[in-house]
């Protein structure tokens, strides 16, 4: 009879511990979120993905080489992260604000910075335009190359690419850009 009084009581202990682990994995992942989304309190967009897009977020992964994920539409991305266009693919990134880049085939953009008052990318590859609607007094929005940087000082239109060559061609459609490289700077008007 022993058993019989022992075997409803033992019953109720597992379902109460099986409660509170449940209840402590549960109040566990609800925090982990929570200060994952601190962690990247800047991020922007992937806006739209025609063809074949690849990502990597190069600060997870110890090798930039590993870690490469087709990219989706509205995916966040944020410093330290990469974005590859392949052959016949482009890809529109929605940053803060009004400012926007449109990814041409066989192109790669590193994200170097984005803040309030900084946005600055790194352009290793292909060519990109960027629409940038809107620059707060004392805002950088930069985009490097291994020849040298263009900084957007005015809201425009501008076109950043590389020639067969290896050099960069800038053209600014509307807006004003500064050059500045190992040669000096200058700057760029509309046209």
């Amino acid at each position: 009879m022993n058993r019989i009084k022992v075997w409803p009581h033992m019953t109720i202990m597992a379902v109460l511990i099986a409660l509170i682990a449940g209840l402590g994995v549960y109040l566990w992942m609800k925090h982990e979120q929570t200060a994952s989304a601190a962690e990247l309190p800047y991020a922007a967009r992937i806006q739209r993905v025609d063809g074949e897009v690849a990502f990597n977020n190069s600060l997870a992964n110890a090798d930039a080489n590993t870690g490469w994920v087709a990219a989706t539409p509205n995916q966040p991305f944020s410093v330290g992260d990469r974005i590859y266009t392949r052959d016949n693919s482009r890809t529109s990134l929605a940053f803060s604000g009004r400012n926007f880049a449109r990814l041409n085939p066989n192109t790669s953009l590193d994200v170097v910075a984005l803040g309030d008052r900084r946005t600055q990318l790194a352009l290793r590859d292909g060519s990109a335009i960027f629409d940038v609607g809107y620059l707060a007094p004392d805002e950088l929005f930069e985009v490097a190359t291994p020849n040298g940087a263009i900084d957007f000082d005015q809201p425009g239109l501008y076109d950043v690419g590389f020639d067969n060559n290896g050099g960069v061609l800038v053209s600014v459609l509307s807006g004003l850009a500064r050059v500045v490289g190992l040669g000096g700077s200058g700057q760029i008007n509309k046209g």
